[in-house]
């Protein structure tokens, strides 16, 4: 059973945590004003049909997690410990006050995943990315000429997606590269040469590195 719950943040009235308020400037709390929690949960609460049975967690506990997950690169048992510690991520999967004890076992991390499915992912990413293009307009209208533009950028939710121009280790295209670079780097040194009795080019072979590259 699954039971729609209030996820917008209340910037100027955030919870207490260890005898504190907690600071608006940390990446974890900005990060909650970007998320679209309320479309998460429209997408979250198609996973449970039946009104009975136990109360599931929160949309925003299930997908916030993932999103620590992938951030920090974690395994599911390192993700919950990670929450448990940090009173910033408690905050930003829902908590309403720090818990010293874990929110839930490592294992729902894989009914996260299961209830967030790939279609579901693409949509909270538009939704995310249409989010933060939306408020980078906004500042950019408030600031004045003078100021330097604010950076600008995306977050990839879905740790199986990877932006299709990184070369991975295994890529020869990027030996290849590096050899490049290095002729360019000895015909440069070659021609500034302040040697003028050196007659004779040292020897790169790149024409037989070209072919075997």
């Amino acid at each position: 059973m699954y039971k729609n719950t209030s996820l917008e943040p209340k910037m100027a009235n955030l919870p207490y945590f260890l005898d504190t308020t907690l600071n608006v400037d940390n990446r974890w709390v900005k990060l909650s004003t970007l998320i679209p929690w309320s479309d998460v949960e429209e997408i979250y609460a198609l996973n449970f049909t039946s009104q009975k049975g136990p109360k599931a967690i929160s949309a925003r506990a299930a997908f916030g997690s993932l999103i620590i997950q992938v951030k920090l690169s974690l395994t599911d048992e390192e993700t919950v410990e990670t929450i448990a510690e940090n009173p910033y991520m408690q905050y930003f999967i829902g908590l309403e006050r720090y818990e010293q004890k874990a929110p839930f076992d490592s294992s729902m991390m894989t009914h996260f995943r299961k209830r967030f499915n790939a279609q579901g992912i693409k949509d909270i990413d538009e939704l995310l990315h249409s989010a933060t293009r939306e408020k980078s307009d906004v500042s950019d209208d408030d600031s004045d000429d003078d100021q330097p533009p604010s950076n600008k950028g995306s977050i990839i939710v879905d740790a199986s997606c990877v932006p299709a121009d990184i070369h991975y280790p295994t890529d020869l295209g990027l030996l290849n590269k590096a050899r490049e670079k290095t002729e360019d780097i000895i015909d440069i040194l070659w021609r500034n040469r302040s040697n003028v009795d050196e007659k004779v080019k040292p020897r790169t072979y790149r024409e037989a590195g070209r072919k075997a590259s």
